[in-house]
């Protein structure tokens, strides 16, 4: 049987991040997937190694976000990150109710 590592449930998520890596390069990547502690991720460049560290980097809300991150798990089109500290704040974010409809190709953008 394998053992749950995972503290918190992780919910869908759809949005643009950057990949900042500490040995340099920047590389883009769609999250899929969040919780407070970490995310899922699709990349189109080839898989990273484990325990690699990274920063993402994204425009959210109208507010920049820069989250230190450590690869747990990759291949050759995705990978999981836990975040260095938990993030709360950013899980909240995401994962609020909007007042109005959103575009599912948009992300978190408000149709008019």
């Amino acid at each position: 049987m394998q053992k749950k590592t995972r503290v918190a449930e992780r919910h869908v998520a759809a949005f643009q991040v950057e990949l900042r890596y500490k040995t340099g390069g920047c590389v883009p990547a769609l999250i899929r997937n969040i919780s407070p502690e970490g995310v899922h991720m699709e990349i189109e460049t080839a898989p990273v190694g484990i325990g690699a560290e990274l920063d993402l980097t994204f425009t959210l809300e109208g507010e920049n976000w820069r989250v230190p991150a450590v690869v747990i798990h990759s291949n050759p089109t995705g990978m999981g990150v836990m975040f260095r500290n938990p993030e709360h704040r950013l899980f909240k974010v995401v994962t609020a109710p909007l007042p109005r409809p959103i575009s599912p190709m948009a992300g978190r953008v408000m149709l008019s």
